[in-house]
């Protein structure tokens, strides 16, 4: 699935994942978490309409066979990972004191 928690702790961990949001989600929010992920090319994503045995298959067989995506993909999560985080708590504390 591609709940915010989720791919928040697969991104820190720097794990590449394959995102198959929940179709029902409240406001497509799953599909919107996925999609940032995605349009960074940081993961890859399945729509759940489109899932079947088959794409999937093709799919993890393609990524063990060419372990170059997959540290592509750990390598964008890294890049992504990389902001300061005390920086991130400046910004918030500033913002909500002004």
């Amino acid at each position: 699935r591609a709940g915010s928690s989720t791919l928040s702790e697969l991104a820190f961990l720097q794990i590449p994942f394959i995102a198959i949001p929940f179709k029902d989600s409240l406001d497509n929010h799953q599909f919107y978490n996925a999609d940032y992920f995605f349009k960074l090319n940081a993961c890859w994503l399945i729509d759940q309409q489109d899932l079947n045995n088959e794409k999937l298959f093709d799919l993890v067989k393609e990524l063990m066979m060419n372990k170059e995506k997959l540290l592509e993909k750990k390598n964008k999560l890294k890049e992504l990972t990389k902001t300061n985080v005390n920086e991130i708590f400046e910004k918030e504390i500033n913002n909500i004191l002004s």
